[in-house]
């Protein structure tokens, strides 16, 4: 199922899936079932960017970093990883830079 009821974000990758963005992070849907990917929403939190990449990729923004799903895997950025943080909606980073 979905990690909550409150959906900010719905996202159609370019295999006809369907990323969820919620209040307590970010789920699938392929057609047939719902995948909740519990271990990278304990990072994200509320889950209110999804795109995708050149190379099929999944990127996922929130105010805690961004996620990327690539191959089946998730990868978490912050500022402890170098991600100038705080992130904010403006994109701008704590210097006022884009």
């Amino acid at each position: 199922g979905l990690p909550s009821n409150e959906v900010y974000k719905l996202f159609e990758d370019s295999k006809a899936n369907v990323w969820i963005g919620t209040d307590k992070g970010i789920a699938l849907f392929d057609g047939e079932r719902f995948k909740s990917f519990n271990q990278i929403n304990a990072q994200l939190g509320y889950a209110d960017a999804i795109t995708d990449g050149p190379d099929g990729e999944i990127w996922v923004g929130s105010a805690n970093g961004i996620a990327l799903y690539e191959e089946g895997e998730w990868f978490f950025f912050n500022s402890i990883e170098g991600l100038d943080a705080p992130l904010n909606p403006s994109g701008k980073n704590s210097h006022g830079h884009y």
